[in-house]
């Protein structure tokens, strides 16, 4: 479930709302349904997957997940102390973290632009650090510059796959 209208495709306003259940046990409004394109993160890698018949709750605070929609889609789903796992056929198509006793997936929404060069600004030097298979940090910065592409960076840069892959 979305909050943001912006970023659903195929969108269709419901013709009865649905409602749903939110934690403090009310109900509000889901008022549409479609598809939303996203970047998903598999532990190792971003890419681009497609959430179909999303809905569309406006009243909602914060983006919602429902393990039970991806199970009856044929996902299998782990969870442990450290963060959770979904999986198509064994192999790992979205994971997340776990914060005090909710699960965050890691997924980006992909919005659809047409200008290159607008898609390439909003990045973040993360995002260029993970696209380039987590290399040095020196070495990101260099390839921007001579591809003179701006993009933020971070303060207090931290890849966490980059501790654990030197971990071996």
């Amino acid at each position: 479930m979305f909050a943001r209208r912006e970023w659903f495709i195929n969108f269709k306003a419901l013709e009865e709302e649905i409602p749903v259940r939110i934690g403090d046990g009310k109900y509000i409004p889901a008022v549409g349904r479609g598809d939303i394109n996203i970047l998903a993160f598999d532990g190792h890698l971003w890419s681009e997957k497609h959430l179909s018949n999303v809905l569309f709750v406006p009243q909602l605070k914060y983006n919602l997940f429902s393990a039970g929609a991806a199970l009856d889609k044929g996902l299998e789903l782990q969870l442990n102390n450290l963060g959770c796992k979904l999986k198509r056929s064994g192999k790992t198509v979205l994971q997340g973290e776990r914060r005090d006793k909710l699960y965050c997936i890691k997924l980006k929404v992909i919005l659809e632009q047409t200008d290159p060069e607008a898609q390439a600004a909003i990045c973040t030097f993360r995002d260029w650090h993970e696209r380039m298979v987590h290399q040095n940090a020196r070495h990101v910065k260099k390839f921007l510059k001579q591809a003179s592409i701006e993009t933020s960076v971070e303060k207090e840069f931290f890849c966490e796959s980059c501790v654990v892959g030197k971990m071996h």
